[in-house]
């Protein structure tokens, strides 16, 4: 019985065939690795942004025997610059209504 090798008459040219398949190969893996290291980038990217920014991280409870879901609202961490801006801002609210309500009178 002959070996598989055997029926290859242009070993020069099945060798060159092999070395461009594996040029290929080495070629494509590079890619996908690039794009895998993209895609992990920016999932750490969204991740830090809208996980990590969290200081109540969203949860959900589920009850066993019922379809009942109770969750809470995810908040963001608030700088220092945001929470003055907010407390200026209800300030501002609270003269306005206060005002509303002496034209009223």
């Amino acid at each position: 019985r002959l070996e598989r090798a055997e029926f290859i008459l242009d070993t020069e040219e099945h060798i060159r065939h092999k070395e461009e398949e594996e040029k290929q190969i080495a070629a494509v893996k590079e890619e996908i690795e690039l794009s895998n290291l993209a895609k992990m980038y920016l999932r750490d990217l969204i991740k830090r942004q809208c996980w990590d920014a969290m200081s109540t991280k969203g949860r959900a409870v589920k009850a066993f025997k019922s379809r009942l879901e109770v969750s809470n609202y995810p908040m963001k961490s608030q700088s220092e610059d945001e929470i003055k801006e907010l407390e200026r801002v209800q300030l501002l609210r609270k003269i306005e209504i206060s005002e509303r309500n002496v034209r009223m009178e």
